[in-house]
């Protein structure tokens, strides 16, 4: 695979985690839009852009069913499912675990300050805290989250809430290698021992996993679908980029506006098909906005930013509760002056954590021969 794809992929991952993250301090930071006076649409659209979390963690599931894809099958011959799956593990929990910690932290001093938000009273304030049914933590929690049991076995890390979609992830992960395997065997009629193997995990799977996990895993099947179009000829470039562009568009505003009421699950689909399509007719564009270095950092950043950044949220919240101030010029410097704050720390995390995931890696797997 050829450098265009990453470069343009790792950006708008990047993007994604700093939506999610400004969609939260928005939340936690500025009063909400229905009590805005004197809006317009430099307002709107700030509104507009800021409520696009979710839609954000759609666009990760598509980029991650890509990269995955790309990742087993450029040397499909020779895979190893040990060496995948520490691979994995290590990408994973590299990040996961000291976010894991410094939430712990956040949630202890949060318990002392400011109990009243670990207590759930103020979930209908601020999107994915702690809510009155799921505000203890427990060791099976902790564990469960670690392990990516949130969402089937455990409650998803209530101080952390956007560890949710951590699971869905691993099990993706799992579940794809898993489908090829037994697409392969059957394929070129296998043994029926190592049918029955692959078949019998498949299956134990499907079993665990709810059925809004798998439902998702078609989203991210999205992306799969990408990479084997990758090499299709696209002609109108133009016409397409700018077709694929409206047609995305349309599916954000549709997703905030409601103009087609429709099942979450189906609005989350037309958003990754809409996605789906701009990705492919720009994999091999060469952006050059893309080139800046605050764009390369981004996207480097882009897990640490996603695990790290809602307890430092909490903590602002923590400070000004109820207090949240209207968006103006003044506090939209501020706003931005507390963005900057917070990717700071995260670079450091990132310094000191998600950097060092190969240097792990490699220590992982001598010591496991």
């Amino acid at each position: 695979m050829n450098k265009p794809y990453f470069n343009n992929l790792d950006v708008y991952r990047g993007i994604a985690a700093l939506l999610v993250f400004i969609g939260h301090l928005r939340n936690a930071y500025f009063k909400d839009y229905v009590h805005i006076e004197d809006n317009n649409y430099l307002i709107d659209f700030f509104y507009f852009i800021t409520s696009l979390g979710h839609a954000a963690v759609i666009i990760f599931f598509v980029l991650s069913g890509f990269v995955i894809t790309n990742l087993i099958l450029k040397d499909w011959d020779s895979f190893s499912f040990s060496e995948y799956a520490i691979n994995r593990l290590v990408r994973l929990w590299v990040v996961l675990i000291p976010s894991v910690i410094f939430a712990l932290i956040v949630y202890y001093l949060l318990s002392i300050y400011s109990p009243e938000i670990i207590q759930g009273n103020y979930r209908d304030i601020i999107n994915s805290g702690p809510s009155f049914e799921y505000n203890k933590i427990s060791i099976f929690q902790i564990l469960g989250n670690i392990f990516f049991l949130q969402e089937i076995l455990v409650e998803t890390f209530s101080i952390n809430g956007p560890l949710w979609s951590l699971s869905y992830e691993f099990w993706y992960y799992i579940l794809f290698p898993v489908l090829l395997f037994n697409l392969e065997i059957f394929k070129n009629n296998t043994s029926k021992t190592k049918v029955s193997y692959f078949f019998i995990i498949l299956v134990l799977i499907l079993l665990l996993i709810p059925f809004k996990i798998l439902l998702y895993f078609i989203v991210w099947l999205l992306g799969s679908l990408v990479y084997f179009l990758r090499k299709v000829q696209i002609k109108y470039l133009k016409i397409n980029v700018i077709l694929s562009l409206v047609i995305f568009s349309l599916s954000l505003i549709n997703y905030k506006l409601k103009i087609f009421s429709i099942d979450n699950f189906y609005q989350d689909f037309v958003i990754a098909i809409g996605f789906s399509y701009f990705l492919l007719v720009t994999l091999n564009l060469n952006i050059r906005i893309f080139k800046i270095r605050i764009f390369h950092q981004l996207s480097k950043i882009s897990y640490s930013l996603y695990l790290f950044h809602f307890p430092m949220v909490l903590i602002l919240f923590a400070l000004i509760q109820t207090d949240k101030v209207i968006l103006n010029l003044i506090n939209f410097i501020y706003f931005l002056s507390i963005c900057c704050f917070i990717i700071l720390i995260v670079n450091l995390f990132w310094l000191i954590f998600e950097k060092n995931t190969n240097f792990i890696r490699d220590k992982v797997k001598n010591f496991l021969k």
